[in-house]
């Protein structure tokens, strides 16, 4: 029924664009967050070409958060916000972090309505681990697959797991149609703008007959991590086509790292060791309401819709907000006031 009513809203055509417009920019335009991401490692076990972990950046001294601390984050939360969603992906591979299902657990304990969410690449998913996903209450799982074949995944991971990763997707897929399990909701991801469409198409009918319940083939857009993977000889799609900034819809607030500072945007992550730029706070010293909801963010909010954001220097060279919707509209009304409404 559900699916129904989207295509059918889907026909409306430019009425679809600004209804789905609208309810965008109703969750953006929050200025509680209602979703928090938290970084339980920055601890991976693959060096990708795409990510800054190759070009030697990190989201500070490698290492896992402490749990207690991560307990105390969700308690807050819990109480100074209206928390709906919980994603435990940062700059690292979540299931390096010994006490991921106890997270997972402690966050559905608050609230079984809680999504929590989580992206992996596939590595470590084995059956063990896949039972105890489907154990844990975890909502949403995206696998980081990327590449449709194995020679393109060796040249962009640095690592020869491709052959595991899709066993090991294949077989939660199948542990889920089995257990006749509709939670967690599978992606099976792979990369946009590196891949080819003809590799996109193969990648989507390879996947597409394993699919189960409500799991879904995933593109996921490639982004340059605040210009740190500007050197990419390959874009293989031929269609980067430059557009007009618009504001960004991932400044929320909302990104922890596993040192507790809060990030303004998941892209800070390399970057934030040196420059403060996008640190709101640190949970270690301040309140979780105030690092999200406070001054600093407030001023990055305004610089956003003025059209300014792009003069700092983590965001002038970031491409990031091109993956985000875009909610405003053009202000030709009150021209010097504020470029975006």
């Amino acid at each position: 029924m559900k699916q129904k009513v989207k295509n059918f809203v889907k026909k409306l055509g430019p009425i679809y664009y600004f209804l789905r417009k609208l309810v965008y920019r109703r969750r953006l335009l929050k200025r509680k967050p209602e979703g928090l991401d938290i970084e339980l490692t920055n601890r991976c076990n693959l060096r990708c070409n795409y990510c800054p972990k190759s070009k030697g950046y990190n989201s500070g001294v490698e290492g896992d958060m402490d749990f207690d601390f991560f307990k105390k984050i969700i308690d807050e939360a819990f109480q100074v916000l209206n928390l709906k969603q919980v994603g435990l992906t940062g700059f690292g591979e979540p299931f390096l972090f010994p006490f991921i299902f106890e997270a997972i657990e402690y966050v559905k304990n608050k609230s079984p309505k809680i999504k929590v969410s989580i992206t992996t690449n596939g590595i470590l998913l084995t059956e063990e681990t896949g039972k105890k996903i489907i154990n844990s209450g975890l909502d949403s799982l995206s696998i980081s697959i990327n590449f449709f074949n194995r020679e393109k995944y060796k040249k962009w991971s640095n690592f020869d797991f491709y052959d595991l990763v899709v066993k090991n997707a294949g077989k939660f897929l199948t542990l889920l149609r089995k257990e006749k399990s509709n939670k967690p909701k599978v992606y099976v991801q792979i990369l946009d703008t590196v891949n080819t469409n003809e590799e996109i198409e193969e990648f989507k009918k390879y996947w597409s007959p394993q699919l189960v319940f409500n799991s879904e083939i995933q593109i996921q857009p490639f982004v340059n991590w605040g210009g740190i993977i500007n050197n990419l000889k390959e874009r293989e799609r031929g269609d980067y086509i430059l557009q007009e900034r618009y504001p960004c819809g991932h400044l929320g607030g909302s990104v922890i790292n596993k040192d507790g500072d809060v990030l303004a945007c998941c892209m800070a992550f390399p970057l934030s060791q040196n420059d403060k730029t996008l640190v709101l706070g640190n949970l270690k010293e301040q309140s979780l309401l105030l690092c999200c909801c406070g001054e600093k963010i407030k001023k990055l909010r305004k610089m956003n819709v003025e059209g300014k954001l792009e003069q700092l220097p983590l965001c002038s060279k970031c491409d990031a907000w091109k993956t985000s919707i875009n909610v405003w509209f053009k202000n030709k009304l009150f021209k010097g006031i504020r470029k975006w409404i």
